[in-house]
């Protein structure tokens, strides 16, 4: 199966894995300044335009993303209902199966507590079994490529995990 994890945002982090596919993972910045000026059409397309490629060059099967349930705007609202707009419309479109994981039932998977920061996620993240992540200095490493990894791409790979784990009874 190949799923692809987003932890939508300004920085949309990302984790796709398949079984032919080595595990890659990340953010994209959908906030940079060419984007501010066209906001939010320009994030959108960008956004659109990011999940077409994925989805025409790796074909997942399965887009799961975090569900945040609260926002403190009506701006950011209409924001987040932007993100959850592209990947309706890339799921509609390539026939991806979509799902969405709230993201008290996310920190409660990944740290055991819905009310976990930052920082207990990245902990969680790299004391995970066989994990290949690695905490330096608070900054989590993934071991195998080098980079270093913000909170976005932190939860896309609790997501991905997620996804992949069976589900409670």
């Amino acid at each position: 199966m190949r799923i692809l994890a987003l932890d939508l945002g300004t920085k949309t982090g990302f984790a796709f894995e398949a079984d032919n596919y080595p595990l890659a993972c990340g953010t994209l910045d959908l906030g940079g300044p060419e984007t501010k000026a066209a906001f939010p059409d320009q994030r959108f397309f960008t956004l659109v335009d990011w999940l077409e490629k994925l989805c025409l060059g790796c074909k997942p099967d399965w887009i799961v993303y975090e569900d945040v349930q609260f926002v403190k705007s009506r701006l950011q609202a209409h924001l987040w209902a932007t993100w959850r707009a592209a990947v309706w419309l890339m799921s509609s479109k390539h026939g991806v199966k979509i799902t969405c994981c709230p993201t008290g039932t996310l920190k409660k998977f990944a740290t055991s507590n819905g009310h976990a920061d930052k920082a207990d996620m990245a902990r969680a993240l790299c004391y995970r079994p066989n994990s290949r992540f690695k905490l330096t200095n608070g900054a989590v490493i993934d071991s195998v490529t080098g980079a270093t990894l913000d909170d976005n791409a932190v939860d896309a790979l609790h997501l991905l995990c997620w996804a992949k784990s069976p589900p409670a009874l």
